[in-house]
């Protein structure tokens, strides 16, 4: 069985940081605990102003950044890290980080878990994320 999740991250602090991103978190099964893998299947970039889904190759930097995410997503949760599948991640290169991805994918898994975002969630991502280091950086703690 499969829990879906959507997270979306919007925030501005000078600069714009948006992110959407929907997922499957699986129940354990074959797959080992730790995997996290990709089924997006956008178009990528289609002309200025219009959002960007990520394809099925490419877009690397965003596709990690949701990866680390999921894994802090799960550790605020404090639950033990399941297979997860992100299936979009929708942005626009002036506007998506791969922090802002992280953000959204964090969103994302406590969607799917149905639990409450944490109160620390927002003021430890925007320091990620709108930290010179974290605008144009992977999300990472």
């Amino acid at each position: 069985m499969s829990r879906l999740g959507a997270g979306r991250f919007a925030r501005t602090r000078g600069v714009m940081a948006v992110a959407r991103v929907e997922l499957m978190v699986h129940d354990r099964g074959a797959s080992p605990d730790d995997t996290i893998s990709f089924a997006c299947d956008g178009q990528g970039w289609v002309g200025q102003g219009h959002l960007e889904e990520v394809p099925a190759s490419g877009y690397d930097e965003w596709k990690e950044g949701a990866t680390a995410g999921v894994r802090f997503g799960f550790s605020l949760a404090r639950c033990p890290l399941r297979p997860v599948t992100v299936t979009k991640i929708e942005g626009m290169s002036t506007d998506t980080s791969p922090a802002a991805v992280g953000a959204a994918a964090a969103l994302a898994v406590f969607d799917a878990l149905s639990i409450p975002t944490p109160a620390s969630f927002f003021g430890v991502v925007e320091e990620i994320v709108f930290t010179s280091r974290g605008v144009n950086a992977p999300f990472s703690l």
